[in-house]
């Protein structure tokens, strides 16, 4: 038997990979390479350094891009990492957690789950179980107590559209469920 405390770091090889299939995911076929001010050289097998300084922008436009390497770290650093922990979706009513909530129940945070959030301008990403959701500024509290605290009561519930949109869909991915 094998137990294990802690998350494991990624490799590096495993940042690169996942990160540059994500990025390729989302280009066109239609972008390529292209090297319109090339200047012939004496032996036609040689690649110069301004060719290889070429490719080395295309990858460093990627990686400099910070909305879409948040967005990626986030959703990578939170994704379930064995089968095992993949969530069951299950259909949760809005009354039946108010209900909940009001006598003294809680919502609890998945132990397989992974709760992380980014601020960005006058939004809040909250990424969890691999999955990004984009929260108004009036949600900070909610995202923040979210990922720090293990379950949340009725103190840290405000009945809003974001926020019960917000705790329904985390309810029904089994990301939070339903505890005395």
């Amino acid at each position: 038997m094998t137990c294990s405390v802690g998350f494991r770091a990624p490799s590096h090889r495993d940042i690169l990979l996942d990160y540059s299939e994500s990025v390729g995911e989302t280009l066109s076929e239609e972008v390529r390479y292209a090297d319109p001010d090339l200047v012939p050289q004496a032996n036609p097998g040689q690649i110069t350094s301004v060719a290889v300084r070429k490719v080395q922008k295309i990858f460093t436009g990627y990686v400099e891009d910070d909305v879409k390497l948040a967005q990626w770290f986030g959703c990578y650093m939170t994704s379930p990492k064995y089968q095992e922990e993949e969530m069951m979706d299950e259909e949760h009513r809005l009354e039946d957690v108010r209900t909940h909530l009001s006598e003294g129940g809680k919502l609890v945070r998945n132990e397989g789950s992974r709760f992380a959030f980014h601020e960005h301008g006058q939004n809040i990403w909250l990424f969890v179980d691999g999955r990004q959701y984009t929260c108004s500024g009036l949600m900070t509290d909610l995202v923040k107590t979210l990922c720090a605290e293990r379950q949340i009561g009725s103190e840290h519930y405000v009945s809003s559209e974001g926020h019960d949109s917000l705790l329904l869909d985390l309810l029904s991915h089994g990301s939070l469920y339903l505890s005395a």
